[in-house]
């Protein structure tokens, strides 16, 4: 800067100013160790650290990186175990070969070795590479100069936006990228790029019923619920409350209608046979009603969604790892005709039954939890299909490859939620047209789940933490564009979804 300055430059060249990572302190009584976990397991080699990979030794030798996960899990030790398919989707660390087939997440301030012998003698008393959505793990960045707006603050952004930043400066169009362009033109004076919202590749149809009668399900409603069921064929879009960001637009090849009920909006994929997502407004004083098991276990047929019939009951009365829910839940009550429009069979997904206690406790206590909180919360969820684990959304040539044999669905790999509230403490999103704040989560959608070691509420939290993402994450998963038509300038849109919040 001395320099710059004694040549008469320093404002007229643009600085930016970045490191590549935070710090969290250590120390060596903060030290797992992996041979005492791992007894008579050999041929492995260890990246030790804060950021633990393993990988077989030699790299031909036998190798089961399953048995290894199953002996690393709920041992009461400082880090999670994952196979790389199963991290989170948030860290995009998956998708090479030369990425090793175990993860180990290491809790903050703690370091995994092999054994004593690998421990430094010059323990250091810091370092980096632990989870990076850590507060502890945040950069720093400073930018100066003509480009740069003066006495500007922003929101935590990730160091993959840098590089179109850094085009932008210079006036040179960037290579693809894992950025999003245009998400830090809030620092500029005079931004290059301007972003627009992208076209909608496969728009709506209106769902119409067959011309044919359709067959009834066999897990039968009671005749009063069908009856009342007829009301919903005629149901009036109520896009002002559940989507006041505008609905989803479909990135992707996709045959989809739009279905409208008075406590929530939904689209229905002919392609996945389940909704392709649901959207709903939660009041703060939501009331969660428990509803009676007969009709919680009732399904009746969606008039106006065709094929969307018997596979739940199928599901249901299998007897095995095989189960079925509602993206929008009987339970999240506001009138008894509220829970008969959560029993249409266009409303069901289908899951793995172990994974279904996590989400009836995240419907039932974690978000009226949430929305009394924030005083009100919209919420937009649905499934999602990552077979090849690229974090990329799925064809449906490759969902279709794995249409389960007792179900004539494809599994979800994972469930997305993208939920937003006014980051204005005390208002509620009615009140609140700009200053919101999205909070997203990719759930893996497994038969048994190891993530959660703990029970009850702090496992489900603790599973939260973990699986939380960008609103961009889940749109390149989904192949929906999220936040399609508010009244925020679409470079604050982009910086609102590429926002990562961290704890």
């Amino acid at each position: 800067m001395d320099g710059l300055k004694q040549r008469l430059l320093h404002k007229c060249v643009d600085i930016m100013i970045i490191s590549d990572h935070g710090m969290a302190a250590v120390a060596r009584e903060r030290v797992e160790l992996l041979d005492p976990l791992l007894m008579g397991v050999e041929n492995l080699h260890l990246y030790a650290g804060t950021s633990g990979r393993i990988r077989p030794q030699p790299p031909d030798s036998s190798f089961d990186p399953q048995s290894i996960i199953t002996n690393l899990t709920c041992q009461s030790q400082h880090f999670k175990p994952y196979l790389k398919h199963h991290l989170p989707k948030r860290l995009h660390y998956a998708f090479n070969q030369r990425i090793e087939d175990i993860h180990l997440l290491v809790e903050e301030g703690w370091m995994v070795y092999t054994n004593d012998e690998e421990i430094p003698l010059q323990f250091p008393g810091g370092d980096h590479g632990y989870d990076n959505s850590l507060e502890s793990m945040q950069a720093v960045f400073i930018g100066h100069g003509p480009s740069f707006k003066s006495k500007t603050q922003v929101q935590p952004f990730e160091s993959i936006e840098l590089y179109n930043l850094m085009c932008d400066l210079l006036n040179v169009t960037p290579m693809p990228n894992n950025g999003t362009h245009g998400s830090l033109n809030s620092v500029l004076r005079r931004p290059m790029f301007h972003p627009a919202v992208p076209w909608e590749i496969s728009a709506p149809s209106a769902c119409r019923a067959p011309p044919a009668p359709l067959s009834q399900p066999t897990c039968v409603c009671p005749t009063t619920i069908e009856l009342l069921s007829r009301r919903l064929v005629n149901s009036v879009p109520q896009d002002t409350e559940h989507l006041p960001y505008g609905r989803p637009l479909a990135l992707l090849p996709a045959n989809y209608c739009l279905r409208h009920q008075s406590a929530f909006e939904s689209a229905y994929s002919q392609d996945y046979r389940m909704p392709l997502w649901t959207a709903y407004t939660l009041p703060r004083h939501v009331v969660v009603k428990s509803v009676d098991l007969l009709s919680s276990q009732c399904l009746h047929q969606d008039l106006q969604a065709a094929g969307s019939s018997n596979w739940p009951c199928k599901a249901f009365h299998n007897g095995g790892q095989l189960t079925y829910s509602h993206l929008y839940p009987p339970g999240l009550w506001r009138s008894d005709e509220n829970i008969h429009e959560s029993l249409l069979t266009s409303n069901i997904v289908p899951m793995h039954r172990d994974f279904k206690r996590i989400w009836t406790y995240l419907h039932e206590v974690w978000l009226s939890k949430y929305a009394r909180q924030h005083h009100s919360v919209n919420v937009i969820s649905g499934p999602a299909f990552d077979y090849d684990f690229n974090g990329r959304f799925d064809s449906i040539k490759l969902i279709k490859q794995h249409v389960d044999s007792v179900i004539p669905v494809s599994m979800p790999t994972h469930f997305f939620f993208v939920l937003t509230t006014c980051r204005n403490e005390g208002m509620a999103l009615q009140q609140c047209p700009s200053h919101w704040q999205p909070l997203a989560f990719i759930i893996p959608n497994h038969a048994h789940n190891a993530d959660i070691c703990q029970q009850g509420e702090a496992g489900v939290e603790q599973l939260l933490q973990l699986h939380r993402a960008r609103v961009r994450d889940v749109e390149l998963i989904t192949g929906l564009n999220f936040y399609s038509d508010t009244s925020l300038p679409i470079n604050e849109v982009l910086a609102l979804k590429t926002l990562l919040n961290t704890f």
